[in-house]
């Protein structure tokens, strides 16, 4: 298994950080969050591995940007939920050629192609 998804509803910090110490798989959620103040404590705790905003609902692209550095700031992973068009999706290129961050090459990702890889099957490739 990849991730374990949003297997708690996302506020329940405590929960969260018990599961995530209990097991190996990589826990994420995120999808439904609303701002950067909601994300600091799953951060702040380290509740789960992975935090993933949809850009779409957490705020915009700037907002994401500001979910992305803080946890970056507290060595949390992020990845990016899709839940939308292709007028969310370009957003998402920008934003991570201008954040300079590598997609994540073992989790995946629904966006079509990207800058320096290949979706194949829902999995991200690097170009060598």
């Amino acid at each position: 298994m990849a991730a374990l998804e949003d297997f708690l509803p996302w506020d329940l910090t405590e929960q969260w950080k018990t599961l995530t110490d209990s097991i190996n798989t990589p826990t994420v959620t995120g999808e439904d969050i609303y701002l950067k103040e909601a994300f600091i404590n799953l951060c702040d705790a380290h509740a789960v591995d992975i935090v993933q905003p949809d850009m779409g609902s957490s705020g915009g692209i700037l907002e994401t940007k500001k979910i992305g550095d803080y946890a970056e700031e507290k060595d949390t992973a992020m990845i990016m939920h899709f839940a939308g068009t292709q007028y969310v999706s370009w957003p998402m290129y920008i934003w991570r050629l201008l954040r300079k961050m590598p997609w994540p090459s073992r989790y995946p990702i629904n966006v079509p192609t990207i800058p320096g890889g290949l979706i194949w099957s829902g999995w991200l490739v690097k170009n060598r």
